[in-house]
């Protein structure tokens, strides 16, 4: 983003992103993976349903390559669309397929709102999702996910790691929400909107925000513990902390808007986060970071690192985290999804987009606040 204007290839490259993901929402808004064009998933038997017209029905198509809901699906998108304005002031982004993918959001973190009383009671279960699988966290409970109390919270079925969630708020996932829906109804309130745009979306910005104040107050209400923030909670008082790898996390709150850095209930989660009070925090013989279920012990995410360093103001902590990610690439230069905490040639995928763009990110903020860090040999 921080050189889209320089370069109007990338700047047009950026905004059919922006409409992909819009058109995506509109597709499906519970699906996390979609096809340019049609064809069978390997996930295609997939018992996952919606509601249509009071019956549950197979959602699987020929669009989708995977129906995994994470409310991080979309709040990506969300975030994608503010921060492309913000950087362009393109309102172009902002047509009618727009404000009806918008609008689809909100009703879709609203229905995620409701519980499994609600869900029995009106027979409406928007979305459900089984998997045969030999893996557990592949898969959700009765395909609805272990029972919730409505706590003003969105209900969100996996992880941004794509591991099933064990309580349903996720605080991570639910701060994410809530921070850019903030971020995107300030864009849409001062983009140069149509007169029919800004009367369509004026509505749905008013929900959005009201919303976003729900989630956050939600979040303080049920999801802070001994002054630092839980990881997922149920509403019926069952809690646990962790932290995982994938954004977002507890740790990269701050990367979102939710918190600054210098919140105390932040640094008490951070702290507890980067200790063996998480217990897929890891330390080895060549690095220590958080790792996660996905993958499983012993092993350490370069996204968690890139993370903790994007979080700190501290000149040693960013030089150690640079250390550590250039240190354990086993000489493929580039960032892995995860490798092990002892030997760091032992590692899960060679090349990880996700990592490497975050990794991206991270030298051009130690470029802008500590230059140099980049001239010295690692």
């Amino acid at each position: 983003m921080d050189f889209i204007n320089h370069e109007n290839k990338l700047k047009q490259l950026t905004k059919g992103l922006v409409l992909r993901q819009i058109r995506s929402i509109l597709i499906d808004p519970y699906a996390n993976a979609f096809y340019d064009k049609q064809r069978r998933s390997e996930w295609f038997q997939d018992n996952t349903t919606r509601q249509f017209f009071g019956v549950n029905t197979q959602a699987m198509n020929l669009n989708l390559h995977e129906r995994k809901y994470e409310t991080d699906s979309i709040s990506a998108v969300i975030r994608l669309c503010a921060g492309y304005h913000n950087k362009t002031q393109d309102s172009s982004i902002f047509d009618f397929n727009f404000v009806k993918a918008f609008k689809k959001i909100i009703k879709t973190f609203k229905l995620m709102q409701e519980d499994h009383t609600w869900n029995k009671q009106n027979n409406h279960y928007p979305y459900t999702f089984q998997r045969s699988t030999n893996r557990p966290t592949d898969t959700v409970v009765d395909g609805i996910g272990n029972k919730v109390n409505r706590t003003g919270l969105i209900r969100t079925f996996f992880r941004a790691s794509d591991d099933s969630t064990t309580h349903q708020f996720n605080i991570p996932e639910n701060a994410q929400a809530s921070a850019v829906l903030v971020s995107l109804c300030d864009e849409l309130e001062k983009a140069q909107l149509s007169w029919a745009i800004k009367f369509a979306v004026k509505p749905i910005i008013k929900e959005a925000r009201a919303l976003a104040k729900e989630i956050k107050d939600a979040i303080y209400k049920y999801g802070v513990y001994d002054g630092y923030f839980l990881y997922e909670i149920d509403g019926f008082g069952r809690q646990f902390f962790m932290d995982d790898s994938n954004q977002p996390s507890l740790i990269s709150l701050p990367i979102y808007g939710f918190v600054d850095i210098k919140d105390p209930i932040y640094l008490k989660t951070r702290a507890r986060a980067l200790s063996n009070q998480n217990p897929w925090y890891f330390e080895g013989k060549v690095a220590k970071g958080i790792g996660g279920p996905h993958i499983g012990p012993d092993y350490i995410w370069p996204m968690a690192i890139v993370s903790q360093a994007l979080t700190t103001d501290s000149k040693d902590e960013i030089e150690y985290c640079l250390k550590t990610l250039i240190k354990t690439t086993a000489g493929k230069f580039f960032m892995h999804e995860s490798f092990h905490k002892d030997d760091s040639t032992q590692f899960t995928r060679a090349w990880f987009a996700w990592a490497n763009g975050l990794f991206g990110e991270l030298t051009l903020m130690v470029a802008e606040k500590y230059p140099d860090l980049l001239e010295k040999q690692y």
